[in-house]
């Protein structure tokens, strides 16, 4: 009989597969792949619709792919996930989001943290098998110093893509500022230009989009791709997506539950908004406050979150889906700013309307002669 904390971990690391999660995954996969005229991917969705959940799925999903590539260079990393730290005060901290970077490539200098003048013997290097020179401390390094580090690492290790989780915080280090926010933007087009081959994603909330296309530059370099919740189900529908997750949610908790989701998903997606994400922290509170127990209807409704969470909630994704709802209608009054059709002129009705032709009358027997 497993505890309290067994049941929760193992439920906790279990990964929901549901149709939009996989087409999602699938469009992210083949985008790195792809060629490199976009080398900036926005992957944006509404809170808790599973978007950290995606990036460990893509990232062990391109580490299969490139398996035997790692195995015949022991340098090569294929792909590279990190977390953007929140800002503290109204500016970004590049600093620590660098370092976060630099440690996601698993430099052994930022490892070990040992001094570059040390780091720059051979014996030193060898010990930590990895010949390549630091310019300084790297805990103690400028910004712009940890940058031209991570370009040097970048060479080294030739990731097909860093994926930038929690991206949103770039945009809320800045928030309100435009000045701020358009170089924020073009820091962030200069950055996917100069790692070269490598694809920068980026992941987080709707939120971000006021920030990539900021400039028209980045929005040329920049591909969306939407993770978007699911739709109201259709109750009477087996092959609807969300009854499908339903379906998912109910095999892996069997033996935990004495109801059937199924039987209550009308219920169920006025509690989740129709995002993942939440129904599975519903499921895991529900885990966790039922104990030794099985979970009962009861005990689920108790787990909900908070009304006035979920309208905040809902007003942030209404907010974003406007926005993905927007790239897709074609602003007519503003194209016809851009690129005005010529008017064309009147014509005018003459008297002969064939002009290359003489008139009739003017060739009567008889007219104009005396």
């Amino acid at each position: 009989m497993k505890n309290i904390n067994q049941r929760v971990v193992e439920f906790r690391d279990q990964l929901v597969l549901h149709p939009t999660f996989s087409e999602v995954s699938h469009k992210l996969v083949n985008s790195i792949y792809g060629c490199m005229e976009q080398p900036i991917l926005a992957v944006m969705g509404p809170p808790g619709v599973g978007k950290t959940s995606l990036v460990r799925h893509v990232l062990s999903q391109v580490m299969q792919t490139e398996l035997h590539a790692m195995q015949s260079d022991k340098e090569y990393i294929p792909i590279v996930g990190a977390r953007v730290p929140a800002p503290e005060t109204r500016a970004f901290p590049w600093k620590d989001c660098y370092y976060t970077m630099i440690e996601a490539l698993f430099d052994p200098a930022v490892r070990a943290g040992v001094h570059f003048r040390d780091y720059k013997t051979k014996a030193q290097q060898r010990s930590l098998g990895f010949e390549f020179p630091t310019e300084k401390y790297l805990g103690r390094g400028t910004k712009q110093t940890l940058y031209r580090h991570f370009l040097r690492i970048l060479e080294h290790r030739k990731p097909k893509a860093i994926i930038l989780d929690e991206a949103h915080h770039f945009v809320y280090g800045v928030r309100d500022v435009a000045d701020r926010m358009q170089l924020l933007a073009n820091r962030l087009k200069s950055m996917a230009d100069e790692i070269g081959s490598t694809k920068l994603v980026l992941v987080g909330t709707y939120n971000m989009h006021s920030c990539l296309e900021a400039t028209s530059q980045g929005t040329r370099r920049l591909k969306i791709i939407e993770f978007p919740r699911y739709q109201y189900p259709d109750l009477h529908d087996a092959s609807d997506p969300f009854m499908i997750s339903l379906c998912s949610f109910d095999d892996m908790l069997c033996d935990y539950l004495e109801f059937s989701p199924l039987d209550h998903a009308e219920e169920i997606y006025r509690g989740c908004l129709g995002c993942i994400g939440i129904l599975k922290s519903w499921f895991e509170r529900s885990l966790e406050l039922a104990g030794e127990k099985k979970i009962t209807l009861d005990t689920f409704r108790d787990s909900k979150m908070k009304e006035w969470h979920l309208t905040k909630a809902m007003g942030e994704i209404l907010d974003g889906e406007a926005y993905m709802s927007s790239l897709v209608l074609s602003n007519e009054t503003l194209w016809q700013k851009f690129a005005p059709r010529a008017k064309q002129s009147k014509i005018r009705n003459k008297s002969n309307s064939r002009p290359f032709q003489a008139k009739p009358r003017a060739f009567k027997r008889g007219f104009g002669r005396e």
